[in-house]
């Protein structure tokens, strides 16, 4: 019997080692953010990548001038749809030094794309037009961004990503920065 126990032990300890050596993403988690408000659900696909798709709003600014030379400066609230694949390259390493790596708390590489809705999408609803997605202004943005993701008292979600987009409307392509801090509640 003491045999039998010993064994048990040892295979409990060997498998209790190699589980903690298994550093992966979580494979399903819920976040709403307060900064720009929003809720976002991120998808374990992987041991090191997930697929994250976001609903929400954006604070925006910008500025136009008009033929006599003047500048206007903007502010909107405008909303979004989002989508991210996301590498986690160091869950690893972060594990191995005993950093918290719960709820994806790591660095990653993302190819994301995103729509941002303007002002006039939201008049074309209120007036329940057929086409929504026509408007010339409306955005959409497909690019490459590097980011930092932890999460703190199991519950606290702070994230940082950077990096650069290519953007599209019906009528104009650019090349924009993408940018982003969130602060959130983590389920």
């Amino acid at each position: 019997m003491k045999k039998v126990i010993f064994i048990l032990v040892c295979s409990l300890f060997v498998y209790s080692s190699f589980a903690q050596d298994m550093a992966k993403v979580e494979p399903v988690q819920f976040r709403i953010n307060f900064l720009a408000p929003g809720a976002e659900v991120e998808f374990g696909v992987t041991k090191s990548s997930t697929i994250l798709l976001n609903a929400g709003f954006l604070w925006g600014i910008g500025s136009s001038e008009d033929f006599n030379g003047n500048v206007e400066t903007n502010f909107a609230i405008l909303p979004i749809i989002d989508g991210q694949y996301r590498y986690y390259y160091n869950l690893k390493q972060r594990q191995e030094k005993g950093k918290n790596i719960s709820k994806n708390s790591g660095n990653f590489i993302a190819l994301k794309g995103t729509y941002y809705f303007t002002e006039s999408f939201l008049e074309n609803l209120e007036g329940n037009e057929e086409d929504l997605f026509t408007d010339e202004s409306d955005l959409s943005v497909i690019g490459l961004a590097y980011g930092i993701q932890r999460t703190y008292f199991d519950w606290l979600h702070l994230g940082f990503e950077g990096g650069i987009g290519y953007g599209q409307t019906r009528t104009d392509n650019v090349v924009l920065p993408i940018l982003s801090f969130t602060i959130g509640y983590a389920f």
